[in-house]
């Protein structure tokens, strides 16, 4: 199979190209920057492209039998400002799937955009409010996506860490599991390829979490 992988210099996307390379899939690689992509592998290839450049998408996504995006919004600062890269880069995609004839599509947003009851007091007042540009655009990232005729998953990730992988987490449809509040980028990477792999896609997002 050949996974294009939108973001790959991340930290989700170079987990789930790692975990794919070894499984024996192909990778397409697309990165704003790809001298930024550090994994060398003969079943990867390193595209270029911008989440509103649809001519490079296009080419990138070309032979691929499903996109998965896991691009980030930047560093804690850059998250609390208004974006549109998340929706912008649907489109984007979008707009290549449909020029390459695939129907197949996994992005990865997070699981805060859901707003929960059971949410501790310093999440739901100082954390959440900072975020909630990101968690808007990523509102319309999955949007723009649902109204698309496209088989189509939300990967909604807990906070994020950079531990192992451990192949034993938790996921729940649309809520974050009870006290779910960690998964390492490894182990969302994990979750996405036993996806891909099992060609089992949902309408609704997937919390994970340990």
């Amino acid at each position: 199979m050949q996974i294009g992988i939108w973001g790959v210099t991340g930290g989700v996307g170079s987990n789930l190209a790692q975990v794919a390379l070894e499984k024996n899939h192909r990778v397409v690689g697309i990165a704003r920057n790809p001298a930024k992509v550090k994994i060398q592998h003969p079943n990867l290839i390193v595209k270029s492209s911008s989440s509103t450049d649809i001519a490079a998408m296009t080419k990138a996504l070309k032979g691929c039998d499903v996109a998965v995006s896991t691009i980030g919004g930047g560093g804690f600062g850059q998250m609390r400002k208004p974006t549109s890269v998340y929706s912008d880069s649907a489109k984007t995609m979008l707009a290549a799937m449909r020029a390459n004839g695939m129907d197949r599509i996994i992005a990865v947003t997070a699981g805060g955009i859901v707003e929960q009851d059971d949410w501790p007091w310093y999440y739901r007042n100082i954390v959440h409010p900072m975020l909630k540009e990101m968690y808007n655009d990523m509102h319309r990232m999955e949007d723009t996506i649902k109204s698309a005729s496209v088989r189509h998953l939300f990967v909604r990730p807990v906070g994020l860490t950079d531990g192992n992988r451990t192949g034993i987490y938790r996921t729940r449809e649309e809520l974050t599991p009870p006290k779910g509040a960690r998964i390492s980028r490894a182990d969302v990477a994990d979750y996405i390829l036993k996806r891909i792999e099992a060609d089992d896609y949902t309408s609704g997002g997937i919390v994970i979490a340990y």
